[in-house]
C-alpha cells in the first residue's frame, strides 16, 4: 500500500510539473522576448555613451537590433518548445511505467482470485459428484439391505465431513477482519494441542518428542491453537508409523518466540517445497497413497495467521527425511 501511494504521488508529480509549464510558456515567452529587447537597447545605449558616437548609422543600428530581437524571439520559442516537448515525452514514458507498476499487483490480485475461484471450484464439485454417483448406483440398484444403506450414508457423511472441512478453510483464508491480540503463553497453548492430538499419533503408534520452554508473544489464542494444531496435525498424517515428532516451543535472543514442528516422514521435494504455503498447493502424493491427503489449504491458513501475526514461517525438508517447520513471533 506504501508503495502504491508513492507512485501515485509521483504520478501526480510529474503531471503536476508538465501542466505548470504548458499553463506558463505563454507567460515565460513575451516576459523573456521583452528582456531580450531592453537589454539589446540598453547594451547599444552604453557603447554610443562610451565611445561618444554611434557604433552604427541610427538606421542600421535600429536594424541591427531588431534582427537581434527576432532572432533571440526564434530561439526562445523554440528553447520552450524543445523543452515542453522534451516534458511531455519523460512525462508520458514515466507515467507509463508508473501506470505499469501501480496495475501490476492488481492484475496479479486478479490472476489469483481466479486461480482461487478456479480451485475452489475443483474441490467443491469433487465432493459433490462422488456423493452423486454413489446415490445414482443405489437408486439404479432397486434393492436396498441395511448393510448397503449404512455403507452408502457413511461414505457420504465422509463427503459432507470434506465439505465442511472445505469451506471452513476457505472462510478462513477470505476472513480479512483482524482479530483482537493479547498477551499468551505459546508454551501452554502447545501443551494443549499437544494433549488434544496425541490420541491420533497414538493410532498410529508415533511418539511425540515435547520439549517447551515458557515463552509469551501478542496474539488471538484460537488462531495460534489453530497454527499448532495445523503443523502437528500436518506431520502426524504425513508421518510412518512408529515414528517420532519433535514439538519446541521456546524463547530466542529474548526478543523472538519460536515454535518448531518436526517429523521423520515422506519430507518434501525440492521442487515442491517453495509451493507448500500456497493454496491448494499439494505435492505429488503418488509415492505415498498410504497417507491422507488433504485439500491443500492448511499450510496456507498456517501462513496467513503467521503474517497477521508479524510473525515468519518457514519449511525445511528432505525428500524421503521428514520435515521441520519453524514459526518466529516477536516477544511479547
Amino acid at each position: 500500500m506504501f508503495r502504491l501511494a508513492c507512485l501515485k504521488l509521483t504520478g501526480f508529480y510529474l503531471l503536476f510539473i508538465m501542466s505548470a509549464s504548458l499553463i506558463a510558456t505563454p507567460w515565460i515567452y513575451p516576459l523573456s522576448t521583452q528582456e531580450l529587447k531592453q537589454g539589446l537597447f540598453s547594451s547599444q545605449k552604453a557603447v554610443a555613451t562610451t565611445s561618444n558616437a554611434a557604433a552604427l548609422p541610427n538606421n542600421s543600428s535600429k536594424q541591427f537590433i531588431q534582427n537581434q530581437i527576432a532572432e533571440g524571439r526564434q530561439r526562445v520559442l523554440w528553447e520552450l518548445v524543445y523543452f515542453n516537448v522534451a516534458l511531455l515525452i519523460i512525462g508520458g514514458l514515466g507515467s507509463y511505467l508508473l501506470a505499469r507498476r501501480t496495475l501490476q499487483p492488481i492484475d496479479q490480485a486478479m490472476q489469483a482470485q481466479d486461480r482461487f475461484t478456479s480451485d475452489a471450484s475443483h474441490e467443491l464439485r469433487t465432493p459433490l459428484a462422488a456423493m452423486k454417483a454413489q446415490l445414482e448406483v443405489a437408486l439404479l440398484q432397486g434393492s436396498y439391505t441395511e448393510v448397503s444403506t449404512k455403507a452408502l450414508l457413511h461414505s457420504n457423511l465422509e463427503e459432507v465431513d470434506r465439505l465442511t472441512s472445505l469451506s471452513e478453510g476457505l472462510l478462513l483464508l477470505t476472513n480479512n477482519r483482524p482479530a483482537p491480540h493479547y498477551q499468551l503463553r505459546l508454551d501452554e497453548i502447545t501443551r494443549e494441542v499437544c494433549s488434544r492430538l496425541e490420541p491420533l499419533a497414538q493410532a498410529k503408534h508415533i511418539g511425540l518428542g515435547i520439549d517447551i520452554s515458557p515463552c509469551t508473544i501478542q496474539g488471538n489464542k484460537v488462531d495460534i491453537e489453530r497454527l499448532v494444531a495445523i503443523l502437528i496435525d500436518n506431520a502426524i498424517k504425513y508421518s510412518p508409523r512408529r515414528s517420532k515428532i519433535t514439538i519446541k516451543a521456546e524463547t530466542i535472543d529474548s526478543r523472538q518466540a519460536r515454535l518448531q514442528v518436526g517429523d521423520q516422514g515422506i519430507g518434501i521435494a525440492a521442487r515442491d517445497l517453495p509451493h507448500v504455503f500456497e493454496r491448494f498447493y499439494r505435492a505429488d502424493m503418488s509415492r505415498a497413497k498410504q497417507y491422507v491427503a488433504g485439500h491443500g489449504l492448511g499450510l496456507a491458513i498456517a501462513h496467513k495467521i503467521v503474517t497477521a501475526h508479524g510473525g515468519t514461517i518457514q519449511a525445511i525438508s528432505t525428500e524421503g527425511h521428514g520435515a521441520t517447520f519453524t514459526v518466529r513471533f516477536p516477544q511479547a
